[in-house]
């Protein structure tokens, strides 16, 4: 994969010292080696930015018919999202500027451009990674249902019995995590939570606990003031963590307000 953070230059060569060919006339510099002349004379570009999820199409607008090789340029496009339409027009945009008939079936299309010598495809599939979400969740010491009252924000399940006030004196080695669906700020957080794989909460970088997760299922729970979701999470392994837990926290004094870091 072509590296997003060095710049790319169109040359007419088999390879260049220091340099990486993408594509029939693109080449990256790896910032190593002395700098080729195109990129001392200033005719680099650097990649667009990284986006998870997006379709970017590198040529040069030599192979698009736009300039002669000697004064061609590397150019980008970007689908605006993963989307079978979008992605289309990205695939179409480089059909129609080579003259050639449209696409109409995107896993065609998709092998039909990437099969092109001429051009480099870019896809960052990766699952974008949350966080840290800050001040936005702060914990309960008691189980999402029986005398807790609900509010924005809370990390439920941590520990303690129902109607506590003290924290939880024990971080739980196995088991269940469960966290309001909507944070203290309102925001529904279910997006964010439900492709996690660890989860740590943090007073600060010094001390934190960490588990591997699986996400089980958002559902309605009863409070006192009423039922209101939240998510659960099986603790797989863990948990790790750093610093001075376990936590015992007045939690009628303070609410203890941690960041969660989610990945």
């Amino acid at each position: 994969m072509a590296d997003l953070r060095k710049p790319v230059f169109v040359a007419n060569s088999a390879a260049i010292l220091g340099c990486t060919k993408i594509a029939e006339y693109l080449f990256q510099y790896d910032e190593a080696e002395a700098a080729p002349i195109q990129i001392t004379n200033g005719l680099g570009a650097m990649p667009p930015e990284d986006s998870i999820g997006k379709y970017q199409i590198w040529t040069d607008t030599f192979t698009l018919g736009m300039t002669s090789l000697e004064e061609a340029s590397p150019i980008f496009y970007s689908a605006d999202s993963n989307s079978d339409e979008d992605i289309l027009v990205g695939v179409n945009t480089i059909a129609g500027r080579l003259g050639l008939s449209l696409q109409t079936n995107v896993t065609v299309g998709k092998t039909w451009l990437e099969g092109l010598g001429e051009v480099y495809v870019h896809v960052n599939n990766q699952v974008a990674p949350v966080g840290p979400i800050l001040d936005a969740y702060h914990l309960n010491p008691s189980d999402a249902g029986g005398s807790v009252t609900w509010t924005g924000g809370l990390v439920l399940g941590m520990g303690g019995g129902s109607g506590s006030t003290n924290g939880p004196t024990s971080w739980p080695a196995v088991g269940e995590l469960r966290f309001a669906r909507y944070d203290a700020f309102g925001i529904d957080r279910l997006g964010d939570f439900s492709t996690a794989s660890k989860i740590r909460i943090e007073d600060d970088v010094n001390n934190w606990v960490e588990y591997d997760v699986t996400f089980a299922y958002s559902t309605a729970s009863v409070f006192t003031n009423g039922n209101h979701e939240m998510m659960l999470f099986n603790a797989t392994s863990g948990p790790y963590g750093a610093g001075s837990r376990a936590i015992n926290v007045d939690y009628s004094v303070d609410p203890l307000w941690v960041n969660i870091i989610i990945s």
